[in-house]
């Protein structure tokens, strides 16, 4: 003999008001509505009054407010049942006063759908809350704090099932002054996008602080994609930023192009670009690119998620373009602003927005002279001296920095052609010297030459091993731009 399936047990009517129930709980993903409907069906179709009780984490029991009404006459009569999936259980379910539909077979059936619904819920609920919290800890930047430069950002996700993703922006700063912004998004959702996502952007940073080019950073995420993530696929935006300068330089791995809005309301994008990372064979490489700001400007970076929220990424990019001309210069939370000008309603797929604003020059030292005068540079020198005295440096600090100003100066008589500049700004307890000039340029190694008897290469290796930090560019108009940052040990941060 063997036992007949319970299904056949049931009755067409009994079959009916199970597969309702099994539709309303597909409606939803929610535990807490998962069991109210299911307290309401089970009022209307299995006993006068239900409750139930659900184990937290901590082994601590939530009640579920009881439905239905029952007499005191049933009180007594209780049913505790169980609820329990992949062999373990994780609650009870209290019936009194079943209805004469309710035997026993359709009471098996009932429970074990009840059973499944929630502990399924509340078991994608868990991954969510995982999932969740490690994209928040990711996406938590702390955006800088910069003379001039107000940033701003918002970051949402979406509707979407998996609710976690590979959309982040962010933003830091270096220790020679600038600053570094980017903004990307990895093919694909969930947690292993969100993993992609972390790898790639931590592995942007890491390479800034080494080499702040941005076609250098896309080429190491590019590798690191090939060596981890190989079916992945990634968009990304870079640049880096001098706020003395007022200069940009960036390159676009194949994602939307940022948005440049000038003071009197004009948008123009940034163009130039190539393909998305992982996406590139050894031939092709990464498009650099620079664009000068002006005071008023802002930098609007963003991914396609609030572009494509509509299935019209053309109409999506107008009413961006649109959302960013009429912004006012007092605009609080310019982010936030653009996202709701945009979006009226909340978008089903990720949207991350970084905006820069660039406003009032911070209070700069600057020279301007001919290296080759040295009574101009002995003034620039002196006044260097008094500015690092004044900001609590010692005796000593200021030697070592009158030694570096020195070679710096020797260095310009060297390569630059005409007037050079200066620039002294203050960064909290540091302080950062800027050598521009306009001459055929020049490289840094931190290393002394291989010959040992040669003249070049000295003077920048002594600059190296006095400074906090010492950083050499070149500049795309021609010359070079050399950054050196003095700290004291005396001045508090």
């Amino acid at each position: 003999m063997y036992a007949e399936p319970i299904a056949a047990r049931l009755s067409l009517f009994q079959l009916q008001l199970l597969e309702s129930l099994t539709w309303q709980l597909l409606e939803t993903l929610d535990s807490s509505v998962r069991a109210e409907r299911i307290l309401k069906f089970a009022v209307e179709h299995v006993s006068r009054e239900a409750d139930l009780w659900l184990n937290h984490e901590r082994g601590a029991s939530r009640l579920i407010i009881p439905i239905g009404t029952v007499s005191d006459d049933h009180r007594q009569a209780a049913q505790s049942i169980p609820l329990q999936a992949h062999g373990r259980r994780f609650g009870t379910l209290r019936l009194w006063g079943l209805y004469e539909t309710a035997d026993e077979a359709f009471l098996d059936r009932f429970v074990f759908y009840v059973s499944n619904a929630l502990y399924n819920a509340r078991a994608y609920e868990h991954q969510q809350h995982v999932s969740l919290t490690f994209q928040n800890a990711a996406i938590g930047v702390t955006l800088p704090a910069i003379p001039g430069v107000i940033f701003d950002a918002v970051y949402e996700a979406g509707r979407a099932e998996e609710m976690v993703g590979g959309d982040w922006y962010d933003a830091f700063t270096l220790h020679d002054g600038r600053f570094v912004v980017s903004v990307g998004d990895v093919a694909g959702s969930g947690l292993s996008a969100a993993v992609t996502m972390v790898n790639v952007r931590q592995s942007l940073r890491g390479v800034a602080y080494v080499h702040a080019d941005p076609v250098f950073m896309l080429r190491a995420a590019e590798e690191t994609l090939r060596a981890q993530y190989r079916d992945r696929y990634v968009t990304a935006f870079v640049a880096v930023i001098d706020p003395v300068t007022q200069t940009c330089s960036y390159a676009n791995a194949g994602h939307p192009p940022p948005l440049l809005r000038y003071e009197d309301g004009a948008v123009r994008p940034l163009l130039g670009g190539s393909l998305p990372l992982g996406m590139h064979d050894f031939d092709v490489d990464f498009e650099p690119n620079h664009v000068s700001l002006t005071r008023g400007s802002m930098l609007v970076l963003y991914t396609d998620g609030i572009t494509e929220a509509t299935r019209d990424p053309v109409e999506g990019e107008r009413r961006l373009m649109r959302a960013v001309a009429a912004l006012s210069t007092d605009t609080p939370d310019v982010a936030k602003a653009i996202y709701a000008a945009v979006l009226p309603t909340h978008a089903s797929d990720d949207v991350a927005i970084l905006t820069i604003r660039f406003g009032a020059e911070p209070q700069l030292r600057r020279w301007r002279f001919d290296p080759r005068w040295p009574d101009v540079a002995q003034r620039a020198r002196q006044e260097l001296l008094s500015e690092l005295a004044a900001g609590g440096f010692s005796e000593p600090e200021r030697f070592f920095a009158e030694v570096i100003f020195s070679e710096l100066v020797a260095n310009l008589v060297r390569y630059a052609e005409g007037i050079a500049e200066l620039i002294l700004e203050r960064r909290g307890r540091a302080f950062i010297l800027h050598a521009i000039d306009k001459g055929p340029g020049f490289y840094f190694s931190p290393r002394l030459p291989s010959d040992l008897f040669s003249e070049r290469g000295r003077g920048l290796f002594v600059i190296s091993q006095l400074a906090k930090e010492f950083t050499v560019e070149h500049r795309p108009g021609g010359g070079s731009h050399a950054r050196v940052v003095f700290t004291s040990e005396g001045v508090p941060e």
